[in-house]
């Protein structure tokens, strides 16, 4: 009788391995119902929920990181995480507020999305977003440069006119924008400070008396995306997008020194707001 009944107990480790063998098939069966349901809504409403642009093909639908069904093209979930990020500090699901992180793969050239581990932003009070924001400009910072670089070699290069002899890589160059294009797919454009002082302020208020913006433009409150200093000189090179985009939710400035220092090797001294003196390569 003590026999039969050791070898028919169970240890409480053989019984955990047990539990543990059914959950999973369990999770794999939850995972490719919530696949199918995801397929089968986007089957059905082949269309951006917000824009109703068509997804015609799996690469125009953005991989949600939540359980949201919802089909969104990848320009309008740019532009809700980058008003999610401007009104809460943090990104949120439009659909079901879940909360996420946000990462940038600068090979690609491309933004991941993953649910963070604090859940819904909706139950507790407005948190600060965390450090992946910053990690999105130091990400971003590298292919910025490449683009610069391969903008003006490619200005170079139209100067100089077609070679029989060019390489491979300046075949590439030519590829390249005829303008400069920001990490965001966005055009750069050179602005003078005052409008983009005039533009900083209609961001984040109605109206400023004169005089704040005399004092905005006399010592402006833009830090360069490149070198992280202060804006200098009487212009800064701007991008068109913007805050509508959650690679730069505020916005992304250069300052003329780094533009002129990637695209063309010049190093130049800012010493007015009027022009700056160029030393030459």
């Amino acid at each position: 009788m003590e026999a039969r009944a050791r070898s028919g107990s169970r240890s409480p480790a053989a019984g955990s391995s047990s539990k543990e063998a059914d959950a999973k098939p369990e999770a794999e069966a939850d995972a490719e119902a919530e696949a199918k349901i995801k397929a089968e809504v986007v089957d059905e409403f082949p269309e951006c929920i917000i824009c109703s642009e068509e997804l015609s093909s799996e690469t125009d639908i953005v991989k949600l990181p939540c359980k949201c069904t919802s089909a969104y093209c990848h320009g309008c979930w740019d532009r809700c995480l980058a008003a999610s990020v401007s009104a809460h500090g943090q990104a949120l699901c439009p659909s079901c507020r879940c909360s996420m992180r946000v990462d940038y793969d600068p090979v690609q050239g491309r933004l991941l999305f993953e649910r963070s581990s604090s859940g819904t932003g909706s139950d507790g009070p407005e948190m600060a977003a965390d450090n992946w924001r910053s990690g999105l400009y130091e990400k971003a910072r590298p292919r910025q440069i490449m683009l610069l670089q391969l903008f003006g070699a490619q200005a170079e290069l139209a100067r100089a006119g077609p070679d029989e002899g060019s390489s491979s890589v300046a075949e590439d160059v030519l590829q390249q924008p005829e303008e400069p294009r920001c990490v965001c797919g966005s055009r750069l454009m050179r602005v003078s400070v005052r409008e983009r002082i005039h533009a900083l302020v209609a961001e984040h208020s109605e109206s400023a008396p004169p005089s704040l913006i005399e004092i905005y433009v006399r010592y402006p409150p833009i830090i360069c995306d490149i070198c992280d200093q202060r804006m200098q000189g009487s212009h800064v090179w701007s991008c068109e997008n913007r805050g509508r985009t959650i690679l730069h939710a505020d916005a992304y400035d250069v300052c003329e020194a780094c533009f002129a220092h990637h695209t063309t090797g010049t190093d130049i001294e800012v010493v007015s707001r009027e022009e700056p003196i160029l030393h030459g390569n």
